[in-house]
């Protein structure tokens, strides 16, 4: 069962249903040596409201348990972890803080169950995991559409894409968001929390000799001064995202610092009203930051790069300023301007705190400083503070979160609260249209069959389509019931179509998750109809003795089908050729 959502446009309210498991199915050996529970399949109904493109302040801690829903219908808890050994009074483990002495059988996904077996993460290792095995990309077409430099996860712009909701109504974003929260076409950068490791340990913490530093969640501290901070005390901010042109407050998973990166810029010299200039990845000589010991390519093989090629210097503009070469670190290959060419840095763990990249041969080309920050004493939680050690205002999970499942009655992490039945009536999609593959000039048919339970009562059905991939939904005219048929012509493969139901009609209180949207599914249109015959339509109409003989050939191939008419109208005096 895959997870699904709908969204009442009236209410603003948000549903996702599923069955807690990874879509496709996917996860590591439970129980294992460090986890002794199995994963089991529940259904959830979880209803929030989207808060996407709002802004409020404020924020309050949120339990232990589930708070949020990862895209792939899998739930995404806090950092915090209970049972496992008791940790000592007033302190938290860290679930997947990868502690020796306290592990709680992680899969390669960063997965695990609890005691009722609900499967969760609590770090962001399922980025990972979704990229190396593009699972998200076959499953889910927001993921697959577009991409950057191969990375599913990222707009082509660089910018992260949403990778879930928490329950306050915020999305969650990746770590990559733009330098300038308030400008859309800045850099994009690694976004830098605000959260390091105590230089002093925790009161009645036990020694870092026993329990190394970020074994607790106590260990960690906000402080404002942190150099390039970008996200708040709950990880998260109020910017400009690629979803939300106009801002939105939005939580981002942060990575490990100390993780090395392998990142490769596209280099490319434009020339801008004050001399020529570098652009990496279309960005215009953007600041950028190293990680010590990753590796940053600059491939210098656009033709533009021709004597530009691309050294470093501790020194602002290099040697054009009078500064040395810093070439620690550093290869070059070839020439700048030909194929294969490039320039790369592996970033010694000795480098110095600011280096700036140049060009050769040329002063001014970029002046902008690549700074070497996040030594280890900024190491922070993989997740946020999951969003944030909290969420922007008091997180109730919904009462229909129990409907058909298990209460989670505790657990390693304490689980969240079962909750009743959820209040009726609730529509239910038994049969879900499904993705058709069909020869031009074919007939197409999709339907969906759904019931109101516990009663059932009747549904109204609007068929929609997407021209753009799923970013943008028209309702289709006439499209008003459980199926939906019409001629599929070539110009329509790709098109997505999906059904709003909504319901019961005339009851007294409509379903709790109306209005409810199908799976979206997409059209494949094969071979052209060019060569399909239109016979003439001819209507005939004699009132007052008058005959109306109307030919319509319709253009197939043209993307833009239109269509000419010729009416030819005859009477007892005269004939009419009317051309449209």
């Amino acid at each position: 069962m895959a997870a699904t959502g709908s969204y009442n446009a009236v209410t603003d309210i948000l549903t996702v249903t599923g069955d807690g498991l990874p879509t496709p199915v996917s996860y590591g050996t439970f129980p294992n040596a460090n986890n002794p529970n199995s994963v089991t399949s529940y259904t959830f109904s979880h209803a929030f409201t989207d808060r996407g493109g709002d802004n409020t302040s404020g924020g309050s801690t949120v339990p232990l348990g589930i708070v949020g829903i990862a895209a792939n219908g899998v739930a995404l808890f806090n950092p915090s972890a209970g049972d496992g050994g008791a940790p000592p009074a007033g302190f938290n483990w860290i679930a997947a803080g990868h502690n020796p002495q306290v592990n709680f059988g992680e899969d390669e996904c960063g997965g695990h169950p609890e005691q009722s077996g609900q499967y969760h993460y609590h770090d962001a290792h399922f980025m990972d995991c979704w990229k190396a095995n593009q699972v998200i990309a076959g499953y889910n077409d927001y993921y697959g559409l577009t991409q950057f430099q191969g990375d599913n996860l990222r707009h082509p712009d660089g910018h992260s894409k949403i990778l879930g909701y928490c329950f306050d109504g915020y999305p969650v974003y990746g770590p990559y968001g733009y330098s300038d929260p308030n400008n859309n076409e800045s850099a994009v950068q690694i976004m830098k929390p605000g959260y390091k490791l105590r230089e002093v340990e925790a009161v009645n913490r036990p020694s870092y000799s026993t329990y190394p530093a970020g074994s607790f969640m106590q260990d960690y501290v906000y402080d404002e001064s942190i150099p390039g901070r970008h996200l708040d005390s709950f990880n998260g901010r109020f910017a400009k995202t690629p979803e939300f042109p106009l801002g939105t407050f939005a939580y981002f998973v942060t990575v490990f610092p100390d993780e090395s990166e392998n990142i490769t810029y596209t280099v490319t010299v434009t020339s801008e009203s004050d001399g020529n200039k570098y652009r990496l990845d279309g960005n215009l000589y953007p600041d950028l930051e190293f990680v010590r010991g990753s590796t940053y390519k600059f491939d210098q093989s656009d033709a533009s790069n021709a004597s530009h090629s691309i050294r470093f210097s501790t020194q602002l503009n290099g040697t054009h300023a009078g500064g040395q070469p810093y070439t620690n670190g550093v290869t070059i290959v070839g020439e700048a301007g030909q194929a294969g060419a490039y320039t790369q840095i592996v970033v010694p763990n000795d480098a110095p705190a600011t280096i700036y990249y140049y060009c050769v041969n040329h002063s001014g080309m970029a002046n902008n400083a690549v700074v070497t920050t996040r030594p280890n004493k900024f190491l922070e939680p993989k997740f946020p503070y999951m969003f944030g050690l909290a969420s922007k205002e008091a997180l109730n999970i919904p009462a229909n979160q129990g409907i058909g499942q298990e209460e989670s009655g505790g657990g390693e992490e304490g689980g969240g609260e079962g909750g009743g039945p959820a209040e009726p009536p609730s529509l239910v999609i038994n049969n879900q249209p499904t993705n058709a593959t069909i020869a031009a000039g074919g007939t197409q048919q999709f339907s969906v069959l759904a019931i109101v339970e516990p009663e059932n009562g009747p549904i109204n059905y609007q068929w929609q389509v997407s021209t753009d991939g799923g970013f943008a939904w028209s309702n289709v005219s006439g499209a008003t019931s459980s199926t939906y048929s019409f001629v599929a012509l070539a110009y329509m493969t790709g098109y997505r179509y999906r059904c709003i139901l909504t319901g019961p009609i005339g009851a007294p209180q409509q379903a709790q998750n109306s209005p409810l949207a199908s799976n979206l599914v997409i059209l494949t249109v094969t071979g052209s109809e060019s060569q399909i015959d239109y016979t003439s339509i001819l209507k005939f109409d004699d009132t007052n003795g008058r005959y109306d003989v109307t030919a319509v050939t319709f253009d197939r191939d043209n993307t833009n089908p239109g269509f000419t008419t010729t009416s030819i109208r005859l009477d007892s005096t005269s004939y009419e050729f009317d051309l449209t």
